[in-house]
């Protein structure tokens, strides 16, 4: 945990700023809602990308231009 603090140090974070925010009400209900939302959608590793509710299947560019592709044709029936 102190590299990564050391990193986010590094590249610019104000780290009192942001050990005070981990403490907020709001930060812990966003984590609380995300976890829910994980749960829900199944997500079992990350990255992964949803497209009106549909899960990228297979993780590429091209995959991706598809299933935009395809939620667009099956929008406009």
């Amino acid at each position: 945990m102190a590299k990564a603090w050391e990193a986010a140090s590094g590249a610019g974070l104000d780290l009192d700023k942001a050990r005070s925010d981990m403490q907020s009400p709001g930060i812990d209900a966003a984590l609380k809602l995300d976890m829910q939302d994980v749960k829900a959608m199944g997500v079992r590793e990350t990255p992964t990308f949803f497209v009106n509710g549909q899960s990228l299947s297979q993780f590429s560019p091209q995959a991706l231009r598809k299933l935009v592709r395809d939620e667009i044709a099956s929008a406009k029936k």
